[in-house]
């Protein structure tokens, strides 16, 4: 699960727990209506915990009711929206074959933290997309190859015009290349892919 959502579990819960009995212990002393002041933090309580509840009840929808793509993962991308313990997590860039054969890019947020990311750059995994909204089984990370592969793990971006190249150094055998920034680079000698930042 998420960090945030964690966290916002654990404060939603403080405040449900902690306004719920307050509420009780003064409706008891003073009755209504000065008893239902505290109310209010169990009222903020049930709204922190709505948040991760609905957005892991999209994520259920769009993986019960979205349509199956296998995918294979291109790079990663720091998510600057939140930060986790000082730093950006890190969601996941997968490629796959749309409806029309035509190669797709989607940013998918897995949120984990730099280092520890379960998903290796060339993996294949299946995604579900619903309404534009794409959801990752975590279940189905593999090294297993799909077809047009080598098309999906191109270094070539989606829009031509965003090109720029970076050096970057090969962390399996060292050899330092040039790759397009933000894409995943394949080292021409040894094969290993590296996520180009």
């Amino acid at each position: 699960m998420h960090t945030e959502r964690l966290i916002l579990f654990f404060i939603g819960g403080m405040f449900t727990v902690l306004g719920g009995g307050i509420t009780l212990m003064f409706m008891v002393i003073f009755g209504p209506p000065i008893g239902l002041f505290p109310l209010i933090f169990l009222i903020i309580g049930i709204g922190i915990l709505a948040i991760p509840t609905v957005a892991i009840y999209k994520e259920k929808q769009t993986r019960s009711h979205g349509k199956r793509y296998a995918a294979k993962v291109f790079g990663y991308v720091e998510d600057t929206t939140i930060t986790v313990n000082g730093a950006y997590p890190i969601n996941i860039k997968v490629r796959f074959f749309d409806d029309h054969h035509n190669i797709s890019e989607t940013t998918i947020a897995t949120r984990f933290p730099k280092g520890n990311v379960p998903y290796p750059i060339g993996a294949t995994v299946d995604i579900y997309g619903l309404n534009g909204i794409y959801a990752v089984d975590p279940e189905s990370v593999t090294s297993a190859k799909i077809p047009g592969e080598d098309q999906l793990m191109d270094n070539r971006p989606l829009e031509p015009e965003k090109t720029d190249y970076i050096a970057i150094t090969c962390p399996n055998c060292g050899a330092t290349y040039q790759a397009i920034k933000g894409y995943t680079g394949k080292c021409p000698y040894c094969d290993t892919y590296t996520n180009a930042e």
